[in-house]
């Protein structure tokens, strides 16, 4: 039995569901999430509430809190845009980018990250790699053109 002191906190369950879980899911089993996600999009937010729901804590978000969008990028590379509830701190994420090809030989995973401090209109723009490294690749404006932009530079590399 695990005691009260054991449990994740509201930010823990976030962070985790953001940088661990999603990211997992995602180089373990490209395929099944893409499909996932695109036919069953509340997949996103069930898949959090049920984290909420072991550690035993309130989930503050709603499923409207949540977004998938699929997007074409060029030729066979697609790409899914997960959108979350606005982060109250850093590092937590405004959205994440998973790109893949047609045979999803060619993966990645970016997460677009508040920035400590006041300032809204910047994130930094960050990656998970298969062996959940976190690489982060800098700061960029604050909208979704030039997140998705860079993003894309980076994965055209």
């Amino acid at each position: 039995m695990f005691l009260a002191e054991n449990r994740m906190s509201r930010n823990e369950i976030r962070y985790l569901f953001e940088h661990g879980l999603l990211p997992r899911w995602f180089f373990e089993e490209p395929k099944d999430f893409v499909n996932t996600l695109l036919t069953e999009p509340s997949e996103l937010f069930e898949n959090l509430n049920r984290m909420f729901e072991w550690e035993m804590v309130e989930n503050p978000y709603s499923m409207e809190d949540f977004q998938v969008e699929q997007i074409t990028l060029e030729g066979d590379t697609r790409g899914l845009k997960l959108t979350f509830p606005e982060p109250e701190e850093a590092p937590f994420c405004y959205n994440s980018y998973a790109f893949y090809d047609e045979k999803f030989e060619k993966i990645a995973y970016f997460c677009i990250e508040k920035k400590r401090g006041e300032d809204s209109t910047e994130a930094f723009v960050c990656q998970w790699t298969k062996d959940e490294k976190h690489i982060n690749h800098g700061i960029c404006a604050r909208d979704g053109k030039a997140e998705f932009e860079r993003c894309v530079k980076i994965w055209k590399g």
